[in-house]
């Protein structure tokens, strides 16, 4: 399995291709949304997966909707079989809007299935069990509880207050530049981890303009 970081949805559209090495290959992989607790074990996760599955040589696919709990399988809730595909290519949608999820197969616009799971906030991400299949055109948009923008918030109002002091000209300039990357990190594509590089900056423009004023 595999998790995209420091980002969770609530609603969210995910899409991506999957593909195996030989037309006669083993499918089971899928999508993975609502995910916490990961972990390196094979269930180590609470999530909800939408999951394509052929065993090898068969000629038709199974769509299925898997409970994953505290680490634990809890079992299929949905399944759709028989369904007719490319046997070395399906591109798999899976949607979750007001806590319902919806999962597409091959670009059609009526899902093969829904499923009420909830308006939890979880991570995304793909799932591949034991099976010669990968993974590409994987894109994800949605909305949700996306990073913690609480202390770089504090730091920045500190900081913009700080800056309106008498200072020394290196002094406002490093804050006005922490300052200018911070305003960039809400305004911008990112991660969490340079929103704590950028709490970083803050701080230490803070604690260096604090100093001169201290020594001065």
């Amino acid at each position: 399995k595999a998790i995209l970081k420091n980002k969770k949805y609530t609603d969210v559209d995910v899409n991506v291709d999957i593909m195996t090495i030989n037309k006669s290959g083993k499918f089971d992989s899928g999508i993975y949304v609502q995910a916490s607790g990961v972990s390196n074990f094979k269930d180590g996760i609470t999530a909800w997966n939408v999951n394509l599955e052929r065993g090898a040589d068969q000629k038709t696919f199974y769509l299925k909707l898997h409970r994953f709990m505290g680490g634990t399988y809890a079992g299929c809730l949905k399944e759709a079989s028989g369904l007719k595909l490319p046997m070395n290519k399906v591109h798999l949608r899976v949607v979750v809007k007001d806590g319902t999820l919806y999962a597409f197969v091959n670009n059609n616009s009526t899902p093969t299935f829904s499923h009420y799971i909830g308006t939890a906030a979880g991570g995304v991400g793909m799932r591949n069990y034991y099976s010669p299949n990968y993974f590409d055109n994987f894109t994800v948009i949605g909305s949700g509880n996306s990073f913690n923008y609480s202390r770089l918030d504090k730091l920045l109002q500190q900081a913009q207050d700080l800056v309106k002091k008498d200072l020394a000209l290196s002094s406002k300039a490093a804050l006005e530049s922490a300052i200018s990357n911070a305003q960039n990190l809400k305004e911008q594509n990112h991660t969490q981890y340079d929103i704590d590089d950028g709490e970083k900056m803050l701080e230490k423009a803070i604690d260096g303009a604090m100093e001169k004023r201290n020594y001065d």
